[in-house]
């Protein structure tokens, strides 16, 4: 028997723990309603996520990830995150990318017709 395609994670089991503390920046810091952001959206949808997922997204806390200067400020599609998402999408690079930016229509839109993703609005 195939294995499925997306396993879910065991609603017995409790997701990883990643809080505001885990967040390496002052709140005061410009940057930290992005970081925010990526852990409240963690939390929405972290039963939702694989161990690995999860695993993944508290690594991308770790690195610091939501942090948008330069040309990500207004061009998300040079994100690292964005582009690993477009290339092999999964449930915890389309959350955290969400939660740090507002539209991204490109993005859904790709991710609907090449692996039938939708929308988390």
């Amino acid at each position: 028997m195939p294995k499925p395609l997306y396993e879910c994670a065991s609603p017995h089991l409790p997701p990883i723990r990643i809080d505001l503390s885990d967040i390496p920046i002052d709140y005061t810091d410009e940057q930290y309603l992005h970081a925010r952001s990526a852990v409240e959206a963690y939390w929405k949808q972290a039963y939702n996520m694989t161990k690995v997922e999860q695993m993944e997204y508290q690594q991308l806390i770790k690195e610091e990830l939501y942090k948008k200067e330069g040309k990500l400020v207004t061009r998300p599609s040079d994100h690292n995150v964005y582009r690993a998402c477009r290339k092999k999408p999964n449930w915890a690079r389309f959350i955290f990318i969400h939660a740090i930016y507002d539209a991204l229509e490109l993005l859904d839109r790709h991710l609907l017709e090449e692996h039938h993703y939708t929308s988390v609005d």
